[in-house]
């Protein structure tokens, strides 16, 4: 019980301490090819035009090679084909020309306010949170059959380990499939992170 609870609590730690250094920071292209990162100091977006960029940036949407941006600076629409930047006034005055220009979309508008890429931090979850949980446990089962072998006279038993039989039920191919489906799903969405 102690030595699991060391174990535990250095785990916790660990996973703090790293998650602390670098692990949201992000840089991606945007849709129509404009580089929008987080160094940690918020979300900006690099315009190649006039070389400068934008920040912070608090929520977006990318639509018809436009990117919609709520920010610290104010409202604004970015042109990705030519790199053109339209800053505006007043929040009125920017839905104005998103309703003018066509720019509101008509199904859904995904709007992101962090990297909106779902695989990648779940990768950074899997690699820093989840593989430890997996070492630890795996030497936790690794200590049970040494202990095992131990009690047994030294007699591997590997038939104590294996399941008598597999069956495979339609309902857990049935939620197997949904659960592949909604993967595959989520993967579309963040090739394709455009609204409709």
């Amino acid at each position: 019980m102690r030595i699991s609870f060391i174990l535990t609590i250095i785990y916790l730690f660990t996973t703090l301490t790293v998650s602390a250094f670098g692990l949201a920071d992000w840089q991606h292209r945007a849709p129509g090819g404009t580089l929008m990162y987080d160094t940690g100091n918020g979300t900006e977006l690099g315009l190649p035009k006039s070389h400068q960029s934008i920040t912070p940036i608090r929520s977006w949407y990318f639509y018809k090679n436009h990117i919609v941006i709520v920010g610290g600076p104010g409202y604004m629409i970015v042109n990705e084909t030519n790199g053109d930047l339209k800053q505006f006034s007043s929040e009125q005055e920017w839905n104005n020309y998103i309703e003018y220009t066509g720019l509101e979309p008509v199904l859904w508008t995904r709007w992101y306010s962090d990297n909106w890429r779902f695989y990648e931090t779940i990768a950074f979850a899997m690699i820093f949170m989840v593989l430890p949980i997996v070492f630890i446990a795996l030497l936790l089962i690794l200590i049970t059959a040494v202990m095992q072998w131990a009690s047994n006279g030294m007699k591997f038993q590997p038939r104590q380990w294996l399941p008598s039989r597999f069956r495979i039920k339609k309902r857990t191919v049935l939620i197997w499939l949904g659960i592949i489906s909604l993967l595959v799903f989520r993967a579309f969405l963040d090739a394709y992170p455009q609204s409709w």
